[in-house]
């Protein structure tokens, strides 16, 4: 009796867990549409060997035809680079992510599965240059990575940090957070920008232009250097570093905090959810956080809890 007892036990368990079960497969979307560039692609090749053929039937050099041949080959290389590509990514995407109570697996169709359970994974990465989601084990151990084009990826990414990072309080330890590598970086192109604008025009004798893009040149670094570069978080408030200066808030100054979600939904789009954050002050306009190291999710969590828990 007691046999049967621990058999139904542990078969309503399974369907427990199945029923927890979470399956996340790439978008149709995105394999239409990388279908469609192949495809759109061959049909390009064809029409740039037909117009190549045409030009040798008519009245033209050597030279001509020379230029027209070269042409035509680098625009068809360029193109089977980009087919190749596709098809590259087609043969990639064809896996599936379960997302269970015990840890995460990626089942890919023609490869063995990949299983990591959530004690193993101690970091989550969004590479957001990538369009993936990677998973980090001790040591800074590669474990997995997905694509955002999966449907639901921004659903996918909360049960992830979920597990990783809110089951674990670990927003409620974490007081320091570092802008996420090369998120400032490309601030710097614009002053670049305008100063060799400045100097060209200069050197042409247009000295009125040239003290425009100067003017521009400094407001440009001047933009760039308020970019906010770290987000420490201390008992007072919250200090914010930028490459010019040190911000503090007191947590007194402080509404709440905000986050809302921009969401990639194009035809073929990456899929991508932003999430941006925002600190609510009381006189004044709110602060958009920059994208961290760890995810801007972790940042407004621990943003969250340190708030409520110094406001009382």
């Amino acid at each position: 009796m007691s046999g049967v007892l621990l058999r139904r036990v542990s078969v309503q368990l399974e369907e427990v867990a199945e029923m927890d079960e979470r399956v996340f497969r790439i978008s149709k979307s995105f394999r239409s549409s990388l279908i469609g560039a192949t495809i759109l692609g061959i049909v390009m090749i064809a029409a740039a060997g037909g117009m190549v053929a045409s030009a040798w039937t008519q009245d033209l050099n050597q030279r001509q035809r020379a230029v027209i041949f070269w042409l035509g080959l680098l625009f068809s290389m360029l193109v089977v680079a980009a087919v190749l590509w596709c098809l590259y990514t087609l043969k990639q995407i064809k896996y599936k992510v379960v997302v269970g109570v015990a840890g995460i697996e990626r089942i890919p169709e023609s490869a063995p599965a990949v299983s990591v359970a959530w004690s193993d994974i101690v970091a989550v990465e969004a590479r957001g240059r990538a369009n993936r989601l990677r998973l980090y084990g001790a040591g800074n151990r590669f474990l997995m990575e997905m694509d955002w084009q999966l449907d639901g990826a921004d659903k996918l990414e909360e049960l992830i940090h979920q597990k990783v990072y809110r089951d674990r309080l670990v927003h409620e330890q974490i007081k320091h957070f570092s802008v996420w590598k090369g998120a400032n970086k490309s601030g710097f192109l614009p002053p670049i920008g305008f100063a060799c604008f400045s100097l060209l025009s200069g050197m042409q004798g247009a000295y009125i232009p040239s003290a425009f893009f100067a003017a521009m040149t400094v407001g440009a670094l001047v933009l760039w250097g308020n970019l906010i570069q770290e987000v420490t978080i201390m008992p007072e408030g919250l200090q914010l570093r930028t490459l010019l200066k040190l911000r503090s808030l007191s947590w007194p100054e402080i509404s709440g905090i905000d986050m809302s979600t921009v969401k990639d939904e194009r035809a073929g789009g990456s899929g991508r959810a932003f999430r941006i954050v925002k600190v609510l002050l009381k006189n004044g306009k709110p602060i958009q956080m920059p994208p961290v190291q760890g995810g801007n999710l972790l940042l407004f969590d621990a943003l969250t809890y340190s708030c409520k828990a110094n406001q009382g």
